[in-house]
């Protein structure tokens, strides 16, 4: 509506040089899942140190989180809009943009065009929380449901106070039924 960007731009308009592979692929591409574009969380690498226990309060930068799956599947998986694969990749990327045509945090945004008191769509019980559950208000504190991670050794963790910084615009949503 703003004019800030077009559905057919490209990520090397907004990223340039960021991920040369990854120039071509279209806003569209990555909001319809047909980007070609790998998924982070498929890394073990990744994996294991995102929801390893010693890195449990870190807070992880948008860039950190694209760049497991460039360093890991730089190449694109298929020819952009060829066919489906999930990828929390494409979401996380499209934060980045929407962080670099606002000039504003994606939390920012997210809290004054959909979540926050002042939004149209009055969304009470819906949060964008990227940070460590310790930092979350005490009302939502005593409504969390615990989580586990069994990595690959199945060492079973308790990831209920993680910062989810590592899952970003990918999915650091909390709400109620």
């Amino acid at each position: 509506e703003e004019g800030k960007l077009h559905l057919h731009d490209t990520l090397g308009k907004y990223l340039p040089n960021m991920y040369p592979q990854w120039n071509n692929v279209t806003l569209i591409q990555l909001m319809n899942m047909t980007s070609g574009i790998s998924n982070y969380l498929d890394d073990k690498l990744a994996r294991n140190e995102l929801f390893n226990p010693n890195y449990r309060y870190k807070t992880w930068q948008l860039s950190e989180l694209t760049d497991y799956a460039y360093s890991t599947h730089e190449d694109l998986l298929f020819p952009p809009g060829t066919q489906f694969y999930y990828s929390n990749t494409a979401y996380i990327l499209l934060g980045m943009i929407i962080e670099k045509i606002t000039g504003h945090s994606v939390e920012d945004e997210f809290e004054s065009r959909l979540l926050g008191e002042n939004s149209q769509l009055k969304l009470n019980n819906i949060y964008y929380l990227p940070c460590s559950s310790n930092n979350y208000p005490d009302d939502i504190k005593s409504r969390l449901v615990r989580g586990y991670y069994q990595n690959e050794v199945n060492k079973i963790f308790d990831v209920t106070d993680i910062d989810i910084t590592f899952a970003s615009t990918a999915g650091a949503i909390i709400a109620t039924p």
